[in-house]
């Protein structure tokens, strides 16, 4: 049985494909990162929103808030093509879905783990994942073309 194989087995992290805000996708630069404690926030890019014109018109303990952030570059240029998602479904993806995705196969991708070798295996997929939540997603989603589409209710799931 499974269990019996289990038993004084031993577990090991063969890969990990990490991601922080403002950085390129790179363990090394993750490590580098983490080791000199680098804060990740920044300005906020003017494609996000205007700060400025957002800070003139808000009391200003919340105008400090509104002018940094901690932002994942290129977030919006998943290759979903590569996972066989169409462009309709991609439009009403959460962005987090996509970096899933990524994140993942490139983890197994740099463990040099292919599907031949992970089919009927005792592998485990463990994830850690934080930031903008799917309610906030749906809401932006609703007001949008692709908030009607038939894979609008997957893409917040």
């Amino acid at each position: 049985s499974n269990a019996a194989r289990l038993v004084g087995a031993h577990a090991s992290v063969c890969s990990t494909s990490p991601l922080l805000p403002g950085s390129p996708a790179s363990s090394v630069v993750v490590r580098k990162l983490l080791h000199t404690s680098a804060d990740c926030a920044a300005e906020v890019p003017l494609s996000r929103w205007d700060a400025q014109a957002s800070s003139a018109v808000l009391p200003e303990p919340v105008a400090s808030r509104t002018r940094h952030g901690s932002f994942v570059c290129g977030a919006q240029l998943a290759d979903c093509g590569a996972f066989g998602i169409s462009l309709a479904e991609a439009a009403a993806m959460d962005p987090a879905q996509r970096l899933l995705l990524e994140r993942g196969y490139s983890a197994l991708h740099e463990a040099g783990l292919g599907r031949s070798l992970l089919e009927g295996s005792l592998s485990g997929v463990f994830l850690g994942f934080s930031g903008f939540s799917g309610t906030e997603f749906g809401q932006l989603l609703a007001a949008l073309p692709a908030g009607g589409s038939v894979y609008a209710a997957t893409g917040v799931a």
